[in-house]
């Protein structure tokens, strides 16, 4: 059975640029459809629910970065069965290199599926997660565009243009290969990749249902 058929995927919208939520250099985290939002510091921090090697190992090495101090909430959202997070940080946060690799680590099997608005960024993306796990892209980390694909059974991380998603969600409606969706700068919105969320977040749904 497939991993969508008994549990619904997760979405999670990442955005850049100055905060609605949080002064600059703070970390804003809203999870679920209607959530309320909390500042970070007024977390409990909390262990990480679980460990796995060897994403846990790269994300030790980067701790320091601003995202840090709410990761423990965004591994235990994208952790949920149809969570939708939406989360908002300032440039250098760490959003688009490690929120990726923390959910393929929470996740036990499936894609975690990155979105980037341009080709570019999303290679730039795939090689600077590999390299921190000491690998070039087409292993645990891939990516895939048109004319363009480093992918592997081992891959547990693909990083794509919304013009790929797309395609597969016309292959598969269901995603049935997703553990989690990824929007990277969403605040870059265009025709694509709202359509392609429209598109995850009805798989979402369906997924919910056949549960």
């Amino acid at each position: 059975m497939s991993r969508a058929l008994c549990k619904a995927f997760a979405v999670a919208l990442l955005a850049g640029g100055a905060s609605a939520f949080a002064p600059p250099r703070a970390v804003a985290l809203l999870a679920g459809g209607a959530g309320a939002f909390a500042p970070p510091r007024a977390r409990t921090r909390r262990p990480c629910l679980r460990r796995a090697a060897p994403f846990d190992d790269a994300l030790a090495t980067v701790q320091a970065l601003p995202i840090f101090e709410v990761m423990d909430d965004i591994r235990a959202s994208v952790a949920r069965a149809g969570a939708y997070v939406f989360l908002e940080a300032p440039p250098g946060a760490g959003k688009t290199t490690t929120v990726p690799l923390a959910a393929a680590a929470e996740l036990d099997e499936g894609l975690v599926i990155v979105v980037e608005p341009r080709r570019v960024a999303a290679r730039a993306a795939a090689r600077r997660m590999a390299k921190s796990l000491g690998e070039e892209p087409g292993g645990l980390v891939g990516y895939a565009m048109r004319g363009d694909a480093k992918r592997s059974t081992r891959t547990r991380v693909l990083v794509v243009t919304d013009g790929v998603l797309l395609a597969m969600c016309r292959a598969d409606p269901s995603l049935a290969e997703a553990a989690a969706v990824i929007f990277d700068e969403f605040h870059e919105r265009g025709v694509d990749s709202d359509v392609a969320l429209a598109l995850c977040r009805e798989a979402q749904r369906r997924s919910s249902d056949s549960s």
